[in-house]
């Protein structure tokens, strides 16, 4: 986002027409126009559920434009938990005016490619029967070259974001899908008509009972050549489940796995068995390689400190070493 000097800048160069242009005085929207623009934006960017405004959608958008240092420099901040906010009242039914500077920071936000003059001149179209037939007036019909940029752009959105829904709940997506609908409406559902994305079959239910069988019969399995080695990580349950071919799958859906789940609890490794095996492992190397037994030379050979040893491992320790 640039900085609320540059973004004060580029809105202070955004309002200019409006005081050069002398087209711009004569472009004066009634409150009822204003009412149906600000619905008909609101719909055609995806910023309503229902017939009803999503006030926080708007504001989002807003604020990807606008900081909250700048609208407060400005003294227009969004004071969303309040109905009276000046950005929830500018979609509802307009009562009364709004200054110029309102009406400017929604369009920029909103609608970035248009100029102020050519929202003044879209609002300024509007009638009642215009919200549901849409015309455009001839002083902004776009030309056939416009159009075919404005396809390009489109197709290539859609392309980018793997899909229509996708593309319309980009920024840059809602405002081109906007100023499609209102210029080419027909050739806009046609296409899109003919790009739909077929949906997907939805995917088999899984027989957890089966799965549950089949996965416990795998820890058994891998269980069963573990008896017979002393070298292998500690056998947590997670270790367990991630020596199966389904492992991540049987951890995030456990609840559903009874079987597997008691399995895990019955022969995961504690930290006190852990400890025991490593100390075994240790015994039977120095054993074979015929050194001198010493506690300090089993401790350091199973990679055990006096600081982390359990009690329980101690004892096996003092045993093993005692009986030597």
């Amino acid at each position: 986002m640039l900085t609320t000097s540059s973004q004060l800048t580029a809105l202070a160069a955004y309002i200019a027409p409006l005081l050069d242009a002398p087209r711009a005085q004569e472009l004066s929207p009634s409150l009822e126009q204003w009412t149906l623009f600000y619905q008909r934006l609101a719909q055609d960017l995806g910023l309503t559920k229902s017939k009803h405004i999503r006030h926080d959608l708007v504001a989002e958008r807003v604020r990807q434009t606008f900081s909250d240092e700048a609208l407060e420099k400005l003294d227009l901040k969004l004071a969303e938990n309040k109905d009276t906010c000046w950005l929830k009242s500018i979609f509802r039914k307009h009562r009364k005016a709004f200054s110029y500077l309102q009406h400017s920071i929604v369009w920029q936000a909103l609608l970035p490619k248009l100029t102020v003059i050519e929202a003044l001149q879209q609002a300024s179209a509007l009638t009642e029967h215009s919200i549901t037939t849409r015309p455009v007036s001839q002083s902004v019909q776009p030309n056939s070259e416009d159009l075919s940029v404005k396809h390009k752009d489109w197709q290539q959105l859609v392309h980018k974001y793997q899909g229509i829904k996708a593309a319309r709940q980009s920024l840059e997506g809602g405002v081109l899908y906007a100023w499609l609908y209102r210029h080419d409406r027909d050739w806009l559902v046609h296409w899109n008509q003919q790009h739909q994305q077929e949906r997907l079959a939805p995917a088999p239910r899984v027989d957890w009972n089966q799965r549950d069988r089949i996965a416990v019969r795998q820890l058994l399995r891998i269980i069963k050549r573990l008896d017979s080695s002393l070298d292998h990580p500690r056998a947590t349950s997670s270790w367990l489940l991630k020596q199966t071919p389904n492992g991540t799958s049987l951890a995030k859906n456990l609840q559903k796995l009874s079987l597997v789940a008691l399995c895990l609890k019955r022969y995961s490794e504690s930290v006190e068995d852990y400890q025991i095996r490593r100390i075994s492992q240790a015994f039977i190397k120095l054993k074979q390689e015929d050194v001198e037994l010493r506690r300090w030379r089993l401790l350091r050979s199973a990679t055990l400190s006096k600081e982390r040893i359990t009690e329980e491992a101690q004892r096996f320790l003092e045993m093993v070493y005692g009986e030597e």
